[in-house]
């Protein structure tokens, strides 16, 4: 059974594999705070709050091509 999603069924197997990928990958999980780092599988990643890191590219872009331009490229553009 799926416990990130819900999809049809057809669609269950590659999720599941999915799931179980992410899974293993955050099984080696390391958090060292009192060095500022976390690994996860061996590599290095840097934890950004979502909604902090939207803020700051609607910003750059506003400050660079205008408020309008950043919100069709941020809700008008594909990003293909």
């Amino acid at each position: 059974m799926l416990r990130s999603v819900r999809v049809p069924a057809v669609f269950e197997p590659p999720f599941a594999r999915a799931e179980k990928f992410v899974e293993t990958l955050f099984s080696d999980l390391v958090r060292a705070p009192e060095q500022g780092t976390i690994h996860v599988g061996g590599d290095r990643y840097v934890m950004v709050r979502a909604e902090s890191l939207y803020l700051s590219w609607f910003d750059a872009l506003s400050d660079s091509f205008g408020e309008e331009a950043a919100r069709e490229f941020i809700y008008e553009c594909p990003l293909a």
